[in-house]
């Protein structure tokens, strides 16, 4: 499972065990409420969960299956391809043909 963190500034990509949106919930708030930094939260959620680092020479060339926003704490499945064959349906759909 691959693992975006996003937030103000920050950017990192993990790999790890597949898990369900409940348990990485409760993985990322065990981490989140000791008090570091958006960085210190990121290692330590590797340290205690068994997760990887994806270095960043390689980041440019995965798509993450979930994302979690350090920011607000909202944890999502990204859907920018999903997003983008919807709005052809609907441009397609709903305009009128000239």
């Amino acid at each position: 499972m691959i693992i975006e963190f996003d937030g103000y500034g920050i950017n990192e990509y993990v790999a790890g065990q597949c898990v369900s949106i409940t348990k990485l919930k409760r993985m990322y708030l065990n981490v989140k409420h000791e008090g570091i930094s958006n960085g210190g939260v990121i290692d330590l959620f590797c340290v205690r969960h068994n997760y990887d680092r994806i270095p960043c020479s390689f980041c440019k060339d995965f798509i993450s299956e979930i994302v979690i926003n350090l920011d607000t704490d909202y944890i999502y499945l990204p859907n920018s391809i999903s997003l983008s064959l919807s709005f052809a349906f609907v441009y397609r759909t709903f305009l009128p043909s000239t």
